[in-house]
């Protein structure tokens, strides 16, 4: 009867670093898309507001003045999706960095995540402030 050191050598490595890093790198790919594309979202949208007829251009102040942490949102979204990206490659390639690497990224996506609530609940509530008023000036 094979020890179970023996066993495990027969059986091969453990599928699950690659399971893990396949999804990292998949879900890695997707935050660095949009912290792209949420890095030119403000000039985009500045571009979208001037093209709005003048009085209508009012409802989207709020979400203007807020373009800012939208950049800086989407930067730190970008950086902590490479994190991710190299973390998924690295698990792949079966280096414990991979590991240290996906669990900072979680680390540090929780804070992300928490802030970018509550600056967006401020943001929409801001918009809505801008198209009440607007509705208000606008019969």
């Amino acid at each position: 009867m094979p020890t179970p050191a023996l066993q495990q050598h027969l059986r091969g490595p453990s599928q699950w670093p690659t399971v893990i890093g396949v999804l990292a790198i998949i879900f890695g790919a997707f935050e660095v898309l949009g912290g792209c594309a949420g890095i030119v979202s403000p000039w985009f949208m500045s571009a979208m507001v001037a093209a709005l007829p003048e009085g209508q251009s009012m409802g989207m102040a709020g979400m203007v003045e807020w373009g800012r942490w939208m950049v800086a949102s989407s930067l730190a979204g970008l950086g902590i999706g490479v994190l991710l990206l190299l973390g998924g490659v690295s698990l792949m390639q079966r280096r414990p960095r991979g590991r240290t690497m996906c669990l900072t990224w979680a680390l540090l996506r929780i804070p992300v995540v928490v802030l970018g609530l509550v600056v967006g609940y401020l943001m929409q509530r801001d918009q809505l402030a801008a198209m009440q008023e607007m509705f208000a000036s606008n019969p």
